[in-house]
């Protein structure tokens, strides 16, 4: 039986800890609503990237230098399989599937596009450079088609998506009133008229000294 007259409150009395929502990374969030494929290519190529320097990565995250895809070794891929496309969100995701079903090799979640998540080699239209994470840690591939128009639809497609995101974030124009008086409307105040002219006179005449004597003048009493 607990001590009625403990300092320290019993479990049962304890307040629940409040949950905190964690941000889902690259701005997924599956409350967003299904997956929606947006391309599905039945053939893609994937070749793995030796890891860069540090001086090489920043170097191609400033765009001072590109990926080629002559570097690596074209004939021989490291997996073949399947390319799609698909939308959650705000967002995109190339997800690579194997060719007898839906099992996933690699994911490449896409914030934006032109990024970093997926690059344009220099030397050839065929191939892109993908970020994937693996085992915790962020892995570049590079991704190519037999076909160049897949790749067309690739870059077509992405573009599309995330120009039309654009869009719909731009700010909504501020309504317009209509300041116009209506029909039988008046409008009543008291305006300083006599300031007013003064201030015009000012103008042509282009002395202050002389708006300061019109002013005492309009404002005797007659």
């Amino acid at each position: 039986m607990a001590n009625p007259f403990s300092s320290t409150p019993s479990s049962s009395s304890a307040t629940p800890p409040i949950p905190v929502k964690v941000p889902p990374p690259n701005g997924f969030d599956k409350d967003e609503g299904p997956e929606r494929t947006l391309l599905l290519k039945q053939e893609a190529f994937i070749y793995k990237i030796p890891p860069q320097d540090a001086v090489i990565n920043f170097l191609i995250e400033t765009k001072a230098v590109g990926w080629k895809a002559s570097d690596w070794n074209l004939e021989r891929p490291d997996w073949a399989g399947k390319m799609r496309l698909v939308t959650m969100g705000k967002g995109a995701k190339i997800k690579l599937e194997e060719k007898s079903g839906e099992k996933v090799y690699a994911e490449c979640l896409i914030e934006n596009y032109p990024g970093l998540a997926v690059q344009s080699v220099v030397d050839s239209s065929r191939y892109f450079v993908i970020k994937v994470t693996k085992g915790g840690k962020n892995v570049h591939l590079g991704l190519g088609f037999a076909e160049r128009a897949d790749s067309f639809d690739l870059n077509t497609t992405l573009h599309e998506h995330f120009k039309g995101i654009l869009v719909d974030e731009k700010e909504v124009p501020p309504e317009k009133f209509d300041l116009a008086l209506k029909h039988g409307e008046t409008i009543k105040g008291k305006a300083k008229w006599k300031k007013i002219k003064c201030v015009i006179k000012f103008c042509k005449l282009g002395s202050q000294k002389q708006v300061e004597e019109k002013l005492e003048e309009e404002n005797e009493v007659p």
